[in-house]
């Protein structure tokens, strides 16, 4: 049996051979046509870049949430609760732009519309009651899971976690307040505008 297969082995024309053997075959008017058919052939498309999609929202995002959990405690201050609301206002209102955007088509795209409706839904409360609130938050942490999107620093969470009350407590009794610059120039500008 060994004798067999070496000899069919070695009976077979190597690459080589077959390679001049089609040469020779070809003729000229054989590769005239083939250059031909290969230009008029159209070449196959280059994948275009796939487009970073709402990273500059998903940034802006994240500093005016950081903003917002930093001045949550000057809400209860007279001197600076008109600017601690107007951070959260602008927190808020860039959140419900970036989740009324059409519908990502990126990764990076849902990244940014689930991190606006985990903003919009902290505090949701999901204990079972509001079957909408608990099916947009199943939904959010689905996103959160896919992209790969932690929650920013501070965050209390949905509401039926099982450490909710103690991080909302925490968030309540947090001392430290700071109002960022801006909101605090823009209250005083919108002040010096009435006087």
């Amino acid at each position: 049996m060994r004798n067999l297969f070496r000899h069919s082995v070695e009976a077979a024309p190597s690459l080589h051979e077959r390679a001049d053997t089609l040469r020779a075959s070809l003729s000229r008017r054989d590769v005239a046509l083939g250059a031909v058919v290969a230009a008029a052939a159209p070449l196959p498309a280059m994948a275009a870049p796939v487009p970073v999609e709402r990273v500059d929202l998903y940034d802006r995002l994240l500093t005016l949430y950081a903003e917002d959990h930093n001045a949550r405690p000057a809400r209860d201050n007279p001197e600076t609760e008109r600017a601690a609301e107007l951070v959260a206002s602008r927190l808020w209102d860039t959140a419900r732009a970036v989740t009324d955007l059409p519908a990502p088509k990126t990764l990076d795209g849902l990244r940014a519309t689930a991190l606006a409706a985990a903003i919009i839904h902290e505090f949701a409360l999901c204990g079972g009651k509001d079957m909408n609130e608990c099916a947009a938050v199943g939904l959010i942490r689905a996103s959160l899971a896919v992209t790969g999107t932690p929650l920013p620093p501070g965050f209390v969470g949905f509401g039926d976690e099982p450490d909710f009350s103690e991080r909302e407590q925490a968030s309540m009794n947090q001392r430290h307040s700071a109002v960022p610059a801006w909101a605090v120039a823009e209250i005083e500008a919108e002040d010096a505008a009435n006087a």
